[in-house]
């Protein structure tokens, strides 16, 4: 007990000289504490409030470039080119990719079926059964052993000894010979005029080396402008 009241006594005695208590540090605040705490609300404030930077869309279009423009040799070239290649190809079907459907052309050599197929015209045949062949109809025949062909109008049917009898609509008299049926190619279905003299050109030895350069041609025109386009293959690969 004696040494509790000196204790006591010491403790008001320090008491009376000082006039306060000692700190207690549990209870005394620190005050950098309470700064940091005010400076990362101040933080949290601002990131709120200020906006996030937008980042620039990188435009995949190049709109700030000039169009560049066509020179007027090479649109006339793409355009004689087109015409070219559209007047080969139509050609080639007129005379080989209508047998593909069952049409065998003919050149018409002569007069003799004038006004209605003239010299020149390209006449379109078609296979047909000779009984279905009728008075009036024009037919694609061979006339004689040298296989010469004739197309000439029916004006008559022999149907019991098979054969029929043509004439010619610019003849005045009908041919000399009747057709028999082994020897009848088809009947006409159509013609176009002019073509044929072309057809026959081709037939010729001149003829095959021309078609052959107009292939080789048609060919080099699809190659060419692109030739002449390599600038724009490059922006294109960039």
């Amino acid at each position: 007990m004696a040494d509790i009241d000196d204790l006591t006594k010491q403790e008001l005695l320090l008491h009376e000289l000082f006039g306060q208590d000692e700190p207690d540090p549990q209870s005394e605040p620190s005050e950098q504490t309470e700064q940091s705490e005010e400076a990362e609300i101040t933080e949290q404030q601002e990131s709120e409030v200020s906006p996030a930077p937008v980042k620039a869309k990188k435009s995949g279009k190049k709109d700030d470039e000039p169009k560049k423009k066509k020179s007027p040799l090479l649109v006339l070239w793409n355009i004689i080119s087109t015409v070219l290649i559209a007047a080969v190809l139509l050609l080639a079907v007129a005379l080989v990719g209508v047998r593909l459907i069952g049409y065998t052309p003919y050149a018409v050599l002569s007069p003799s079926m004038s006004p209605n197929y003239m010299p020149g015209d390209l006449i379109y045949v078609k296979e047909v059964s000779p009984d279905d062949i009728q008075e009036e109809d024009v037919i694609t025949f061979v006339a004689d052993e040298k296989n010469t062909v004739v197309t000439h109008r029916v004006a008559e049917v022999d149907r019991s000894d098979r054969m029929f009898y043509t004439k010619g609509d610019a003849n005045a008299d009908r041919d000399a010979s009747p057709v028999l049926y082994e020897n009848v190619l088809g009947v006409v279905q159509f013609s176009l005029p002019k073509l044929g003299y072309v057809s026959n050109y081709v037939t010729t030895d001149t003829g095959r080396y021309v078609a052959m350069a107009g292939v080789f041609l048609l060919i080099l025109l699809w190659i060419l402008p692109e030739l002449f386009r390599p600038e724009e293959k490059k922006q294109r690969k960039k």
